[in-house]
């Protein structure tokens, strides 16, 4: 049977020894809408599992954890805001909003985060869009903060479309400062917050929204909560915040501004950064890069996820999948990449 190589992108933690992640077929167009959902189980008899999702590029999985009669699942969300939600029950596909995601396509509005938190699955994406899922279906948690900034890229467009475009300059950099969301976190759904564009953080305590001062115009990427009272962010030219909504945030100096930050993890006391040259640490306020001493282990590689159970630490690459359980790092490679 002829290999089909992929590349990886986002995935979550099922257990410790399951992950769900996207994936993309190298020998498609960039541009065709094409997703193979990989279930990897290393308990069973075939590891890799799949199934493909055609016309829609999956950029963000979570895991949905076994809740009393709610079974266990995976939630898979579209650049346009498809969701499917899969388990070993069967498949379910959604829209944010409800009856959105044609819409969605033709306006240009995309999401890029989903995240489950207490009860419920939320989502984030641009122009300050928050969506949670309820009983009846996705409805937007945000709707003041998204109209606002709704209105403020339409008056920069009504602008840039004018005849005159003496102001291009100041012009684009209004456009740029739209506020658009990255990544949505948090331990229960009172505390959850949104990161994004030029340094970007807010907090939803359950019933409002609030804006909290950024030590960084830094583009922000992902969060990891580790408490209410601990959070992490990360993002462009070396930053990595940490802090929460009560005493703020605060840049972590590593004396690196030469990389960008695309993802973090805390897990069992050691900071973890995925970046697009590798994995590194935060040990002693410096960013040191993981050396790992395992045959097929490139020096450089790009971090798509980074996710962990209790025990183990699931990182995900762009061609392989690296697992830290007991101290010991284990290199999972794909059947059709090697």
């Amino acid at each position: 049977m002829k290999k089909v190589p992929v590349s990886f992108g986002h995935g979550c933690a099922v257990s410790d020894d399951m992950l769900c992640v996207a994936a993309f077929i190298d020998e498609l167009d960039a541009e065709q809408e094409f997703t193979r959902m990989f279930v990897l189980n290393l308990a069973g008899t075939e590891p890799w599992n799949h199934h493909d999702i055609a016309g829609r590029t999956i950029v963000s999985v979570a895991l949905r954890p076994q809740q009393q009669d709610v079974p266990r699942a995976c939630y898979a969300l579209s650049e346009y805001g498809y969701v499917r939600i899969m388990n070993s029950a069967g498949i379910t596909d959604e829209e944010v909003p409800a009856r959105g995601a044609d819409q969605n396509r033709k306006e240009g509005r995309t999401y890029s985060s989903i995240a489950h938190i207490g009860d419920r699955a939320y989502v984030c994406g641009a122009l300050n869009s928050v969506y949670r899922r309820d009983a009846q279906g996705w409805s937007s948690i945000a709707s003041a903060l998204e109209q606002q900034a709704v209105k403020q890229l339409q008056d920069v467009v009504a602008q840039i479309t004018a005849d005159d475009t003496s102001n291009i300059a100041a012009l684009t950099k209004q456009m740029r400062a739209t506020p658009n969301l990255e990544s949505i976190a948090g331990i229960s759904e009172d505390h959850v917050y949104v990161c994004g564009g030029n340094g970007l953080i807010m907090h939803w305590n359950g019933a409002v929204w609030s804006q909290i001062k950024s030590p960084t115009r830094q583009h922000l990427h992902a969060i990891h909560c580790l408490s209410d009272t601990d959070v992490l962010m990360c993002g462009h030219n070396g930053t990595l915040l940490r802090g929460n909504r009560v005493s703020g945030f605060h840049r972590v100096a590593l004396g690196r501004n030469d990389i960008h930050f695309w993802s973090v993890r805390s897990f069992l006391g050691e900071v973890y950064i995925g970046t697009s040259s590798g994995l590194y640490t935060v040990t002693g306020g410096k960013l040191e890069k993981i050396s790992f001493d395992l045959k097929g282990v490139p020096t450089d590689f790009t971090v798509q996820a980074i996710d962990s159970t209790e025990r183990v630490l699931w990182v995900v690459t762009d061609k392989f999948v690296l697992r830290l359980m007991d101290g010991v790092w284990q290199l999972i490679t794909h059947p059709d990449n090697v």
